[in-house]
């Protein structure tokens, strides 16, 4: 099998690998594994949003000695070699494990382990290191909190880690500890010191320690391994970097999250400019639960900015937004009846339903949803239609040409005009997962004679493709001109009139990358969707 190429560093504005060589991180979240969250397993409630609350949960209606022997049994089958294998199968190259301190931690504590469970995290090294996929160890959920939000698993939503010496301690043991762990290992890339530190409400009260615990947290890990990367994120669920004003360490990446947001270039402009003056690479380590056409959007923007990213999450019960969909079990029902209303199971029937969401978790009995993948790496497929605004992000002369400047609030400044379909607002879209069949498609491209734009998309295999888009044109004399990568112009399309769908091509290609140039040549025209659609010859 393949493997990493040597320890990972900085340098500049990139991450190279061991040779050298820039190394763009496409990587996958594994969500829920040592960090159980309620939403992934369909729970709705604050009362079982959380590894200490879903503890509780299953202890109350299960009985102790099946709690006790549950957890084991989930560690073991929610990420399992064949999840790696296929992960990097699919075309990822990395890996983000959230990691909850009072798993690998003796609560209460300031440096006592577990060690069964430090081998967890070992055995996947040992896999990720197999199948050539790199490593980054996320602190999800520090002692004490650093969120003070279910995420970090907090007691009292709380980021009791900034007020409270022992849980610092431990906290820089920890790390200390991880770092001495895997310091030989070049499979880990790095370590991500504190995920998504203080929400909002905490923000203004220990934004400054922030800073201060980062860089001890550094300091203590430089004790004992001087090599892997250091990665810090913002305040404020990673989006607040108020705090970034210099690098601090040589080896050093500013992560930042991105979720339910316009997928444009002013939407990263903040990062894109710490960049710049810290001289340093940024990284989406965190991002995703969204519908297709928003994941091809945004994912694309980071690669056009030369940005890695992580996707989140790899998989999660009864979902749509992930690679892979664990079926709800059969009585699941009665446990979620629990959770939200307080209605009481037999504990048999919380044991069947415990017992047969281990064995639905595994990768083996999971769903998979190939229009997740072919979104994040823009694959043709049959499930790729987008909203015609997202073109890429490269610029005047790369992904368009356009002669009036866009003043909608998506994009401004950076392309050809966009409307709204259905009203002379300029308004933005919702941009969640939950907003309905249209979805984005409410966002209308306007082309005036001459104006062109660039879509990039990747065939896999050859394939005969065939290109069609829902427009409009002037009452006469609108048309469009087609074509694929070096044929600017393979067939001219009449598109006088209303709005309806028509063929803009079909064409074969080869595999690699695909580039459809979108051109005005007469009148204007109006764009709201485009579907590239593969026919194998």
């Amino acid at each position: 099998m393949r493997r990493v190429d040597g320890f990972a560093r900085v340098d500049g504005q990139q991450i190279v690998n061991g040779k050298g060589e820039p190394l763009l991180l496409r990587g996958v979240g594994l969500g829920n594994w040592l960090l159980p969250e309620g939403y992934m397993w369909r729970f709705r409630s604050t009362g079982a949003d959380r590894p200490r609350r879903i503890e509780a949960l299953i202890r109350e209606l299960a009985g102790s000695d099946y709690a006790e022997s549950f957890w084991p049994k989930y560690r073991d089958r929610y990420i399992t070699e064949r999840d790696i294998q296929e992960i990097q199968r699919l075309g990822f190259n990395s890996v983000r494990v959230p990691v909850n301190a009072r798993v690998i931690w003796n609560e209460g504590t300031i440096d006592q382990y577990r060690e069964e469970n430090l081998g967890l995290i070992d055995r996947l090294v040992d896999w990720c290191a197999h199948y050539g996929l790199y490593v980054i160890l996320d602190l999800h959920g520090a002692p004490g909190g650093q969120t003070g939000a279910n995420i970090d698993d907090s007691a009292h939503d709380f980021p009791e880690l900034f007020r409270d010496a022992a849980s610092r301690a431990a906290t820089i043991a920890l790390w200390k500890m991880l770092a001495e762990r895997y310091r030989e290992s070049e499979t880990v890339l790095g370590y991500d010191l504190l995920n998504e530190p203080l929400a909002p409400p905490f923000r203004d009260q220990f934004l400054w320690d922030l800073e201060n615990l980062q860089r001890e947290l550094t300091g203590a890990i430089r004790e004992v391994d001087q090599r892997h990367i250091i990665i810090v994120e913002g305040a404020v669920w990673s989006t607040d970097w108020t705090t970034f004003t210099e690098r601090y360490d040589d080896n050093l990446v500013f992560q930042f999250h991105k979720y339910w947001s316009p997928p444009d270039t002013h939407s990263i402009q903040q990062y894109l400019d710490k960049r710049q003056a810290l001289e340093a690479p940024i990284w989406m380590g965190e991002g995703g639960e969204n519908h297709p056409d928003w994941l091809f959007a945004c994912f694309q923007l980071y690669e056009d900015h030369n940005i890695g990213w992580n996707f989140w999450p790899w998989k999660k019960m009864e979902t749509l937004t992930s690679p892979y969909s664990i079926r709800r079990p059969e009585e699941w029902d009665a446990i979620v009846a629990y959770v939200e209303q307080k209605v009481i199971p037999s504990p048999d029937v919380a044991r069947r339903a415990f017992d047969e969401y281990l064995e639905n978790m595994r990768i083996e009995r999971a769903e998979y949803r190939p229009q997740v993948i072919n979104a994040l790496f823009r694959r043709i497929d049959d499930t790729i239609q987008i909203p015609a605004v997202y073109i890429g992000h490269r610029g005047e002369g790369v992904s368009y040409h356009a002669t009036v400047s866009n003043a909608h609030p998506f994009r401004t400044g950076d392309g050809p005009r966009i409307e709204n379909l259905e009203s002379n607002n300029l308004a933005l879209p919702d941009y969640r997962a939950s907003t309905g069949a249209d979805r984005d498609q409410t966002l209308v491209l306007v082309l005036s004679q001459g104006e062109w734009v660039r879509y990039d998309v990747t065939a896999v295999e050859p394939m005969n493709l065939t290109v069609t888009a829902y427009v409009s044109g002037d009452p006469s004399e609108s048309s469009l001109g087609v074509g694929v990568n070096a044929d600017e112009t393979l067939t001219t399309v009449n598109i006088s009139g209303d709005w309806r769908e028509v063929q803009l091509l079909s064409t074969p290609v080869v595999p690699g990358t695909v580039s459809v140039r979108v051109t005005c040549e007469r009148g204007t025209g109006r764009l709201a969707w485009i579907r590239f659609q593969p026919e194998k010859p």
